[in-house]
C-alpha cells in the first residue's frame, strides 16, 4: 500500500507541472540555484550589466499558492529606484525591468536605498568602487530584495 501512496504522489506532482525535491520528476523549466524559474527569469539571472559601477539584477513574481510552487516568472516594466537616503528625499537613479526582468542603475559607491514596485519596498545596500553589485527582487507574498 505504501508503495501504492508513494507512487500516485510522484505521479500527481509530474502531472502538476511544478518543482519538486526529487530531480526525477521534477518538470522545472530551470533552477536559479535552488528557486525554479520559468526560462524566461533564467536568461535574466545569465544577463551581464553593462554599466561598471552601480546595481543591476532581476525581478521574478514567485507564485506563493500551489504545491508544488509554480515557477517564478520574470516581471516586465516594473520601477526600480535607487535613492540616497530611507526618506526617499534624494533619487539617485531610476530604471524600469525589461521584458525579461532586468534592470540595471548606474550609482556612485556607497551606502544607498534600493526600492522597487508599488508599493516601493526599500532595502540599504552598500555599493563598492570596485564594480556593480547583482541586487535580486522576488516578489511575492513578502517581498525579498537579496545580493546575489
Amino acid at each position: 500500500m505504501r508503495s501504492l501512496i508513494y507512487s500516485f504522489t510522484i505521479a500527481a506532482t509530474a502531472l502538476a507541472g511544478g518543482c519538486t525535491d526529487d530531480p526525477s520528476v521534477d518538470a522545472c523549466p530551470a533552477r536559479v540555484g535552488t528557486r525554479c524559474v520559468t526560462a524566461e527569469a533564467a536568461a535574466c539571472f545569465a544577463q551581464q550589466p553593462t554599466i561598471t559601477q552601480g546595481l543591476y539584477g532581476c525581478v521574478v513574481e514567485q507564485p506563493d499558492v500551489g504545491n508544488p510552487l509554480p515557477p517564478a516568472h520574470p516581471i516586465a516594466s516594473w520601477p526600480v529606484n535607487v535613492y540616497a537616503d530611507l526618506g526617499r528625499a534624494t533619487l539617485v537613479g531610476t530604471a524600469t525591468t525589461s521584458a525579461n526582468g532586468f534592470y540595471e542603475l548606474p550609482a556612485p559607491a556607497g551606502t544607498v536605498y534600493l526600492c522597487g514596485g508599488p508599493p516601493q519596498n526599500c532595502m540599504s545596500f552598500t555599493i563598492p568602487t570596485t564594480g556593480p553589485v547583482a541586487i535580486d527582487l522576488v516578489h511575492s507574498l513578502v517581498d525579498d530584495w537579496s545580493m546575489r
